[in-house]
C-alpha cells in the first residue's frame, strides 16, 4: 500500500476518532509499525503461516491482552467500538484482517498500554525503539538497523505530515 494513501484514508481518520492518543508522532509510529509488520499493507496475515493478522501483525495475545490490560480498565467498551471502529462487538481477528481501521485502533492502543513516553514526533530512532520495545519481533531478524534500512526504502522523509493533522 502506498505510505501516503495509508496515512491519509486509514492512520488520519481513525486518530481523530481517538482525539486523545492523536499525534503527529502516532501516526509516524503507526505507519513505520505498518512498513515493517507487513511491508505496508502488503499483507494481512502472517507470512509462513504464523496467527498474526492486519497491516500491523497483531497476534492473537496481544489482542486479547488488549482487550483485558488497557480497554477493558481505562475506557468504555462500547464508547471505543461504537465511536472509533463502528462496531457493537469486540473487534475479532477477522474483523481486523479486513477492517483497517479496527487493526489501527487496536494497534494505537496496543502502543497506549506501553509505559514509557511516546517519542516526539520526527525522532525516527526513537520510534523504532518504542515499536520494538512495544510489538517485541523476533530479535534475530529484527534488529534496529534492519528497521532503519527498511523505513528508509519507504521515503517518509518526504511527507508532508501536517497535512494528516487534525486542525484544533
Amino acid at each position: 500500500m502506498d505510505p501516503k494513501q495509508l496515512l491519509e484514508y486509514i492512520i488520519a481518520p481513525t486518530l481523530r476518532r481517538m482525539p486523545k492518543m492523536d499525534s503527529l508522532a502516532a501516526h509516524q509510529l503507526l505507519l513505520i509499525t505498518a512498513i515493517l509488520e507487513s511491508d505496508c499493507g502488503k499483507y494481512v496475515h502472517q507470512v509462513g503461516g504464523g496467527p498474526a493478522v492486519s497491516i500491523y501483525q497483531i497476534e492473537p495475545a496481544t489482542l486479547y491482552d488488549i482487550y483485558d490490560r488497557i480497554i477493558r480498565q481505562k475506557f468504555s467498551r462500547i464508547m471505543v467500538y461504537t465511536r472509533v471502529a463502528c462496531l457493537d462487538h469486540e473487534p475479532s481477528l477477522e474483523d481486523m484482517m479486513g477492517n483497517h481501521i479496527i487493526a489501527t485502533m487496536m494497534a494505537r492502543f496496543n502502543y497506549y498500554g506501553n509505559p514509557l513516553a511516546l517519542p516526539k514526533a520526527g525522532d525516527v530512532d526513537g520510534l523504532i525503539r518504542y515499536y520494538l520495545t512495544t510489538w517485541k519481533p523476533n530479535p534475530s531478524s529484527t534488529t534496529f538497523a534492519k528497521c532503519q534500512q527498511k523505513i528508509n526504502t519507504y521515503k517518509i522523509g518526504d511527507i508532508q505530515w501536517g497535512n494528516f493533522l487534525q486542525e484544533t
